[in-house]
């Protein structure tokens, strides 16, 4: 199933989004909250501004190694107000080795959380 075509101002909003998400990233400054421009309830267009981060992090030679589920459970969904998990990218520079001392200054917001991953023997049909 194809989405529909954004319109030009819609695709102008998306990109100025994502460019306000990728300033934040850049200067490890936090930028205020995009629900200013994007509604918790759009998630195609919180989707397509993740897309256009996406796209610009692979031509800026940044490398996919997989997907990442947030939001899993209940009792996060219903204090974030949202209904469902969502996804993101992983890429290689996000991994960090054993022991490996992590630079503050690459973290806005520095929390710990438990992750478990899971190594496919091939490639999902998305």
């Amino acid at each position: 199933m194809t989405k529909p075509p954004t319109s030009r101002l819609q695709d102008s909003i998306l990109r100025a989004v994502a460019d306000r998400l990728a300033q934040a990233a850049a200067s490890s400054i936090a930028c205020d909250p995009v629900r200013d421009v994007i509604d918790l309830s759009d998630l195609d267009g919180a989707y397509a501004v993740q897309e256009i981060g996406t796209q610009r992090a692979i031509a800026a030679g940044r490398r996919i190694i997989g997907r990442k589920i947030g939001l899993t459970s209940l009792a996060v969904q219903k204090q974030l107000g949202v209904n469902q998990p969502d996804y993101g990218v992983l890429y290689a520079d996000m991994v960090m080795g054993e022991g490996i001392p992590i630079s503050q200054s690459r973290l806005m917001q520095p929390k710990i959380e438990a992750e478990m991953a899971l190594i496919l023997g091939r490639d999902l049909d998305m």
